[in-house]
C-alpha cells in the first residue's frame, strides 16, 4: 500500500478536527457526596447580592449545587427580583435551558463550619476546568462567601418550588 497523498491527509485532519471540535463534555469529573447534616437549609435557596448581580445556590441532599446568577439586577428591589426569578424556575422552558450548562453546577461537602465546592467551569470567564470555592457557615440561614475579599453574605429564603437537579451531570 503506498503512501497517502496530501489531499488525503488533509481531509483526515479536517474530519478529526470536525469531530473534536463538536464533542461537548458529557459529565463532571467530580463526584458527589450526600448531606444529612442540619448546619445550613437545604428548602429554598441562598442569594448573594452584589453591585450589579445576584447569585442564586440552591443546595441539594445528594451533595450538588445548582448556581445561578442574575445581571438584570436592581439593588434597591431585590424582593422584586427574587420573586421573578422564583417565576423563571418554575417555569419548565427556562428549566430546560439552564440545567444542560455543567458550568452551574458544583458538588459540595460540609467539613466543621465549611461548605467546600468543586465545581466545572465551561464559561470563557473561568479557567477550563475544576476550581474550589467555599463558604462559611454563620448560622442555618446566613453563609459568608469565604473566597471573597470583602465581606459577602449569601442569605436563605424558604422556595417550595426548587428546581430538579435530575439532569445534574455529577455522578
Amino acid at each position: 500500500m503506498g503512501k497517502p497523498n496530501k489531499n488525503t491527509l488533509t481531509l483526515l485532519a479536517s474530519i478529526i478536527l470536525i469531530l473534536f471540535l463538536g464533542c461537548k463534555v458529557s459529565y463532571v469529573p467530580m463526584s458527589k457526596k450526600p448531606y444529612n447534616g442540619s448546619e445550613f437549609r437545604l428548602n429554598g435557596y441562598y442569594y448573594e447580592p452584589h453591585e450589579t448581580t445576584l447569585h442564586i445556590h440552591f443546595f441539594y441532599p445528594d451533595g450538588t449545587v445548582l448556581f445561578w446568577g442574575n445581571t438584570n439586577y436592581d439593588s434597591s428591589k431585590i424582593e422584586t427580583t427574587l420573586l421573578r426569578l422564583e417565576e423563571l424556575f418554575k417555569m419548565e422552558k427556562r428549566n430546560e435551558t439552564i440545567y444542560p450548562n455543567h458550568y452551574i453546577w458544583s458538588a459540595f461537602e460540609v467539613i466543621g463550619e465549611e461548605i467546600k465546592m468543586k465545581s466545572w467551569a465551561m464559561s470563557e470567564s473561568f479557567k477550563k476546568g475544576i476550581y474550589e470555592t467555599s463558604l462559611i457557615i454563620i448560622n442555618d440561614s446566613l453563609l459568608l462567601d469565604n473566597d471573597s475579599t470583602e465581606p459577602r453574605y449569601l442569605h436563605f429564603k424558604k422556595f417550595s418550588d426548587k428546581p430538579s437537579n435530575d439532569s445534574c451531570p455529577i455522578k
